[in-house]
């Protein structure tokens, strides 16, 4: 597994995003923003769009963006081309801008799927390949509780965390599920062949044991990074069978053997346990209790308070955007300031929608009035 670099204690110079196009996307039919600054703020009523833009920018990661939407419903409503989303990000002194675009597949719309297509310099590319160029962290208002919410939704929020640190994590994930929907399958169709059964169980130790140890090193990362926030930081855990056993010291090599022996035992009963059922959590050491029995306006501090160190320690390995939607929501102005002089000295590029702009009025940004 490659080393983490740690946290720069000076800030590297970077640049910003400088032009969007939003063709045929959600309620814009073909427009383009030009952008000056590293910083933006979107500011309108609600039902202006502000989300739209958001989310537009947020398919410049693997996945479907910051709504989780399916591509149809990205679709204007006015036209039936396939929308597409085209972005330049200016590059630093003496190098080239870097010009991203993304849209749906025409030929494979018409034949009833859905696929998206990537463009990284006017040439076609994997959507993995966005990691080479760009991370992108987000909140929107359903994390505000989300040390509150399901164990999926933790989960999946955790893994897209550590494939920006580990871009192989994704790859394991993957394996480990097609894995793991393998020995289902078998389970339900009653096949018993140890040669099959084997085969899957050494594959989903071997992924599993590397999803689990990356899960546990950008943790330790987060809670001993020397970074401050304007807001409490409650450190995260992850815990589960596999990453229990690294915590408490064991090798990988001998965890690998322990879980894939531990498979076997399961395998009369036709269970599954492993990362697929890992828990995150956070402790609020300040109160001593569980970030989960915090309020929502806690939780929420907690939540950008890890977003934020997030977005520090990826601005140092390549580009960076942190798209904060209606982020005024659930603070008061007291965290509104700290917020604001927070971004403003931050490394990494912003973008923040907000109905309420006077609440982030020393937010030093581009302003775009929507609605």
């Amino acid at each position: 597994m490659p080393t983490v670099p740690a946290m720069s204690p000076v800030s590297p110079p970077f640049d910003h995003i400088r032009s969007v196009r939003l063709y045929h996307f959600r309620t814009y039919q073909d427009r383009v923003l030009s952008i000056h600054s590293p910083r933006v703020m979107i500011a309108g009523p609600n039902g202006s769009g502000k989300t739209n833009v958001l989310e537009a920018l947020s398919l410049f990661t693997v996945g479907t963006g910051l709504r989780g939407a399916k591509l149809r419903a990205m679709q204007s409503t006015h036209h039936t081309a396939p929308w597409a989303v085209y972005l330049e990000w200016a590059g630093a002194e003496g190098e080239a801008p870097l010009t991203l675009g993304t849209a749906m597949d025409a030929e494979a719309l018409n034949h009833g799927k859905e696929r998206r297509l990537l463009h990284i310099h006017r040439e076609h590319a994997p959507q993995q390949a966005l990691s080479d160029h760009l991370n992108i962290v987000w909140h929107v208002p359903k994390m505000d509780r989300l040390f509150g919410e399901g164990t999926t939704e933790r989960r999946r929020f955790w893994d897209r965390v550590v494939y920006g640190f580990y871009p192989d994590h994704l790859t394991h994930l993957r394996l480990y599920e097609s894995a793991r929907r393998e020995r289902a399958a078998l389970f339900e169709r009653q096949i018993t062949a140890e040669a099959w059964h084997k085969s899957l169980e050494t594959l989903m130790a071997e992924k599993g044991v590397a999803i689990a140890a990356a899960r546990l090193d950008v943790a330790r990362i987060l809670n001993t990074c020397p970074l401050s926030t304007p807001f409490r930081y409650a450190p995260v855990t992850c815990t589960g069978w596999i990453e229990d056993a690294l915590t408490a010291g064991q090798s990988a090599l001998f965890v690998e053997d322990a879980y894939r022996h531990h498979l076997q035992t399961l395998r009369s009963l036709g269970k599954t346990e492993g990362p697929h059922q890992s828990v995150l959590s956070a402790f609020d050491h300040h109160k001593q209790v569980d970030a989960a029995l915090s309020s929502t306006g806690e939780q929420k501090l907690f939540v950008l308070s890890l977003q934020l160190k997030i977005a520090h320690l990826l601005a140092a390995r390549r580009r960076t955007l942190l798209l904060l939607d209606d982020v005024t929501s659930h603070l008061d102005p007291r965290h509104c300031q700290a917020l604001s002089e927070a971004l403003n000295a931050a490394p990494f590029v912003t973008w923040l929608s907000t109905v309420n702009p006077e609440n982030l009025g020393s937010f030093d940004a581009q302003r775009m009035d929507l609605g």
